[in-house]
Order: C-alpha cells, then structure tokens, then sequence
C-alpha cells in the first residue's frame, strides 16, 4: 500500500509531550492512503503553532491521495490544538485532494488519551456529521478532484448522547448542495431558499458581498460585516447565472460566477 505517513514531520522532541494524539486517514482501494496528526497541548492554539505545527511538504504534484487540515490558507500534516472545553466542540477543515473516482474512507489509525472526546467527519454536501474511532470508519463516493470547504473534523468533548449518525442540514447546509470554491479558502454552497458564502477556511473574516446578474444589475449588497459566514435570501431571484464579489476584512477581493438552481 503506498501510503503517506506524515509524523516524520512531527518537531522532533514534541510528539511525546502531547496531551492526545490522534491519526487520521483518508484510503481508496487503490491502496493508496494518506494521514494526518493531530495532537492537543494546553499552550497551542487553533491558529499556526510554530513549536507544534508542520506544513505539508510536497513540492509540485500531491500524492494521488491527499489529506491536509487547513489553518487559513495553508495546509498542515500535523497540527497542534488547544484541549477542548468541556460540553463544548471544535471544527477543524479538511482539505482532500484524490486521483481517483469512488469510494474513499476516512479512519483513525490511531489514538491515544482522547478520552471523553467523540468525533466526527461533518459533511457540508452530504449535510451529515459522522462519528469515527479506531474501528469505526466513514465512506465516501465522490469523483477525483480537490475538495476544500466540504470536510469537517468536529471535536466534541462531552458525554455523547447523539446517534452515530447525525443530520445536519438544518443547521449548516442542505442535502445534495453544490460547493464552489471562490479562491482564498472561501466557498459557497445553495440551499432551496438560501445561498451561503463560507469562509472558515480562510484567514479574514467576510466585510462586504455584493451579488450582480449577468446583466450587470446588483440584485444584492451588504457591507460593514465581520462574520466568518452569511447567508442571502435568493427565493426572489430568477434561475440563471450571477456574479459574486466578496471583499474580506485583509483587502482581499473574490470574484466567481455561480448558477442559481432551484
């Protein structure tokens, strides 16, 4: 099996001190498979760690199979986190890039003094969370690609009373949605009555949206936010293709067509 085994990037001399650590996998029948490692420590953060974090590595193409957590716009092979609070969660995004169309499943190899902690792969398509553990593995079908803004590792630290399988739609997004990437770890995704612009991925925080039809007419604005993700009432516009501008709290400014579905 090839496979990437990514604690060799780990700062030497940290691993062992970890509160928890935690691999996590991404395979494809092909025998190829990639991981990640997570670790908690009371002095890291949710941002970039320099003592704990490390970068991926790989210069020019990815491995076939791919598996990254994101901090803003870069992607990490190991990451250090804070311990979460008690009854409360964290959600760290994933970033996958595969070679392959099919079945892809995602498993943690390995895990040691997580406990009290559930987890979960959250999918933001799909609009499930589902929980995972040594011996417990979620699968996927999805078509090659990159997906960044889909995946979730949700953190929960707390007696779990849910089921395995939760359904999230009503809170985050609804089934069977199309994601599109506008640049900058910022995605959009559709639902029946709303379209939301999602920028957990990202480094800043979403100041300004501005939404214009094919024709140039602006069909919807608003300025003066800070918000990490908003969502715009889209029942009054008609079926057809618009143009989305974004402007993000560090200057930045994103720029996509879309097309509206019903």
């Amino acid at each position: 099996m090839r496979s990437g085994t990514n604690d060799e990037f780990y700062k030497r001399g940290n691993v062992g001190t970890t509160d928890g650590t935690m691999y996590l996998s991404v395979s494809h029948p092909t025998f190829t498979s990639n991981q990640v490692l997570l670790g908690t420590k009371y002095d890291a953060t949710m941002g970039r760690d320099a003592l704990y974090d490390a970068e991926q590595g790989y210069e020019g193409e990815l491995p076939p199979v791919s598996l990254m957590t994101m901090i803003g716009r870069r992607g990490y092979v190991i990451q250090g986190i804070p311990p979460v609070a008690k009854d409360t969660e964290e959600e760290i995004p994933l970033y996958l890039h595969t070679s392959y169309d099919g079945v892809h499943t995602f498993q943690v190899n390995k895990m040691e003094q997580f406990s009290g902690y559930t987890m979960y792969i959250e999918d933001r398509v799909k609009g499930t969370r589902t929980e995972i553990r040594p011996g417990m593995s979620h699968s996927v079908r999805m078509m090659k690609g990159d997906y960044l803004g889909r995946f979730y590792l949700v953190l929960e630290n707390g007696t779990n009373a849910n089921p395995k399988v939760q359904n999230i739609a009503d809170r985050v997004v609804q089934s069977n949605l199309q994601i599109t990437p506008i640049g900058g770890g910022v995605v959009t995704y559709q639902s029946e009555h709303h379209l939301t612009i999602d920028a957990m991925a990202a480094d800043a925080d979403i100041s300004s949206v501005e939404v214009y039809d094919m024709a140039g007419k602006m069909v919807y604005a608003s300025s003066g936010l800070r918000n990490k993700t908003i969502s715009i009432d889209h029942t009054n516009l008609s079926i057809g293709v618009y143009v989305i501008h974004v402007n993000l709290s560090d200057g930045e400014v994103l720029s996509a067509k879309f097309p509206l579905a019903r």
